[in-house]
């Protein structure tokens, strides 16, 4: 039951935020317009992405010492504090030769150095993350999420209330944004280390571990990061502004919900690095995770999918209904993402969790080698739904090359058990989307009949899963409650 609680405080910590991120995001686009949110977004990618070489994959390597050579070492945290900062001031650098050399539009230099603050914001609340998964304190962690996510949204809504309609733009909100993502993380920062500082400041021995292996995490975090943001990239270059707007909007919402399923995943991080040993924890771990990422990822996609035409026209307001019918068809095909991505992280997490993370990154090296001409391409044409189809094609590609690293690294008889587990799911999405295609061929699409659907399916999947892992809703209730 420890597995299930952890689960659901990190559930709850995770999809709170991500409901009010996700309504922030249909919000905004829908007032400051597509051309001046692709720009906003484009700054967030960039923050995003250099944030990761301020991480350096420490966050994996803190959850594997704490829970494998360090279990008693006092001052870890301070040590990682020391290695986290330097490698923020690095990240920082990095950033602005960035923008000097490869972005040539003037008006776009200043709002990407404002993702400066962004990187530290998110390496102090990083390091906190990282500590409390590793500690398997997931209330705090679950807690933490929901204040920065307030933290940051709410700044932002009040810049946009007090100002003049003029002071809101892309630059002005990447400031507002940059500064209150420091804010948050160095309040969380300084709440969640205010006894460390009569421990060691830094320890070389600690250090030494820390880095140690550090290349193939680093390596994974930099490419999955940039998988997912390099559409954003090469849409900057090669498209115009109001189609990395549109593309953005479909594209940053189902990425946004995604947290939900990755911080569950994360959760499994510790479990499983403690549990490597043993073949039949280890596999019984991977099920539990694996049930609990497709639950969530096939109800948020499902949702995504059969709400697009509701959702659409909130987020984009007066436009051209022929743009508008792309937009919804494109974000229907999008929102699926979130399952691939989802299974996808399940296989990668078995990468790292036995020793074999560099050729992880291997094989996210080459599909996002892969991914770069097809993305040219595509955006030279400004063709929104050929983008989405793209981009959801090469997470499948992705999704197969971790299968097939599994295969070779360990044995198929692994993946020969999570397909198994994976195929009462697949036919369930399957009949569910047929079923959704023969309702909306007799009735009209409306607002009452996509929520019907969607709830529908979510219960119905929902139901699967309590299923397969033999849970009684009423006892999960009250041991949450104890909880």
């Amino acid at each position: 039951m420890k597995i299930l609680s952890d689960t659901l405080w990190v559930f709850f910590g995770n999809a709170s935020a991500r409901l009010i991120s996700g309504i922030f995001t249909i919000l905004l686009a829908r007032f400051i317009g597509l051309e001046d949110y692709g720009i906003f977004v484009l700054a967030l990618t960039c923050g995003a992405i250099f944030s990761q070489f301020a991480d350096f994959g420490l966050q994996q390597t803190y959850i594997r010492a704490v829970n494998q050579e360090l279990k008693n070492d006092r001052g870890l945290i301070n040590t990682a504090l020391v290695i986290r900062f330097i490698l923020g001031i690095a990240a920082c650098i990095l950033l602005v030769l960035y923008s000097l050399i490869f972005v040539k539009e003037s008006y776009l230099k200043p709002v990407l150095y404002l993702g400066l603050p962004y990187i530290f914001g998110m390496t102090f609340f990083n390091l906190i993350q990282g500590v409390d998964f590793a500690t398997q304190n997931m209330r705090r962690a679950s807690f933490c999420k929901i204040l920065q996510t307030i933290f940051i949204v709410g700044s932002i809504a009040l810049f946009i209330i007090i100002a003049s309609p003029e002071e809101v733009h892309a630059t002005s909100l990447s400031l507002f944004y940059g500064l209150a993502s420091l804010g948050a993380g160095f309040t969380i920062l300084i709440i969640a280390i205010r006894n460390s500082y009569k421990l060691p400041f830094f320890d070389m021995k600690q250090a030494k571990i820390l880095l140690q292996g550090i290349t193939g995490f680093m390596g994974t975090n930099i490419f999955f990061i940039l998988s997912s943001q390099m559409p954003i990239l090469v849409l900057q270059i090669f498209s115009s502004a109001i189609v990395l707007g549109a593309f953005s909007l479909i594209y940053r919402l189902p990425l946004v919900l995604l947290m939900v399923p990755t911080s569950i995943a994360q959760s499994f991080y510790p479990k499983l690095f403690k549990s490597n040993n043993s073949h039949i924890e280890y596999r019984s771990l991977i099920k539990i995770e694996l049930i609990s990422l497709v639950t969530l990822g096939l109800c948020l996609s499902i949702s995504l999918d059969f709400m697009a035409s509701t959702l659409l026209p909130m987020m984009v307001g007066d436009t051209d209904k022929f743009i508008l019918q792309e937009l919804k068809y494109a974000f229907s095909v999008t929102s699926w993402l979130i399952v691939i991505i989802s299974i996808s992280q399940l296989f990668s997490q078995i990468l790292m969790t036995t020793g074999h993370q560099g050729r992880r990154a291997l094989g996210q090296g080459l599909i996002l080698i892969v991914s770069i001409a097809p993305y040219i391409i595509i955006g030279k044409n400004n063709n929104i739904i050929e983008l989405a189809y793209v981009v959801v094609l090469i997470e499948l590609a992705l999704l197969l090359m971790y299968v097939y690293l599994v295969r070779c690294s360990l044995n198929k008889d692994i993946v020969n058990f999570l397909a198994k587990e994976l195929m009462p799911y697949f036919i369930v999405a399957l009949s569910i989307k047929l079923f959704e295609t023969l309702i909306h061929s007799m009735i009209t699409p409306g607002v009452v009949i996509d929520i019907i659907l969607a709830m529908t399916a979510c219960i119905i999947i929902t139901g699967v899963s309590a299923i397969k892992l033999n849970l009684n809703p009423w006892m999960i209730v009250r041991r949450f409650n104890k909880v």
